[in-house]
């Protein structure tokens, strides 16, 4: 910590001073990142952290806030802040199912420079949202991710090439420059399809919370499905539990499923 300290001049990141002789409370927290990003290999984390400020300086993430990425599009359809989960992480939600409106999709990144834009939009937001952090000994200085899925079944991944192309430059940028900044990524909706061989079974989709007080929740169930036809559904969760899918084969004869699912089952409980 000591050696890599001494390295860095006077600047600040995130509104933190990064040389010692500041005596700010938040230094150590904000080098302590950039450590832990390397597993303690002091000029490799040096090394990251001159090349987030270099970054910084020519994406002016600096003065991001105050950029006008005004898109004529109410984006808060697409990202915002709300409560906190149990141990105070901010919740930033990303509801990627907004895309399933082609008329929205084609706005916000039909043309290269729409995506640039929704990109530094992204990131305008990121920083917003650690506005919410101190970097304080002790405190939260993360932020928890949930990507709500619903209805991204709907298109087809071909028709959605643009969003998971930015998706990926957003991803990339995060992990190289905001190193411990997301707590964990959650996935609110599951998404899952399968197909029985030859069919002639029962089926039943479950939802079951691992809390025992809570009821579990039936989704569907149905038989007598046509040979080689696909069952797809998809289910918004509240709280902690596992999805089960249980098929009852009613015959003599051996059935081979074949199954994907698209998120984990989990989302943490929230405080409001």
């Amino acid at each position: 910590m000591r050696e890599m300290r001494e390295q860095i001049r006077e600047i600040t990141l995130w509104g933190v001073p990064l040389l010692p002789s500041k005596g700010h409370e938040s230094t150590d927290t904000i080098l302590l990142k950039f450590l832990n990003a390397k597993g303690f290999m002091v000029q490799e984390a040096f090394n990251m952290l001159q090349k987030t400020l270099q970054w910084r300086k020519e994406f002016n993430a600096d003065a991001i806030l105050e950029e006008n990425l005004d898109t004529g599009i109410d984006l808060d359809k697409l990202l915002y802040i709300h409560s906190v989960d149990k141990e105070g992480h901010p919740l930033y939600y990303a509801l990627y199912g907004a895309f399933k409106d082609k008329g929205l999709y084609s706005r916000i990144l039909g043309t290269e420079k729409s995506r640039e834009r929704f990109l530094r939009w992204r990131i305008q937001f990121l920083e917003k949202s650690i506005k919410n952090l101190t970097f304080k000994a002790g405190e939260v200085d993360s932020i928890l991710q949930i990507r709500d899925f619903k209805h991204d079944h709907l298109r087809p991944r071909t028709e959605m090439k643009e969003l998971h192309d930015v998706s990926k430059k957003i991803f990339l940028l995060v992990q190289a420059n905001y190193p411990e900044m997301i707590y964990k990524n959650a996935g609110v909706t599951i998404v899952w399809d399968f197909t029985v061989v030859g069919w002639q079974v029962t089926c039943r989709e479950e939802f079951v919370p691992d809390d025992e007080g809570s009821y579990r929740v039936l989704l569907r169930k149905y038989k007598g499905k046509r040979m080689g036809e696909s069952v797809r559904n998809s289910f918004y969760i509240s709280e902690p539990g596992k999805l089960v899918l249980t098929i009852e084969n009613t015959t003599i004869k051996k059935r081979r499923v074949f199954y994907r699912s698209k998120t984990k089952p989990f989302v943490p409980t929230f405080n409001k």
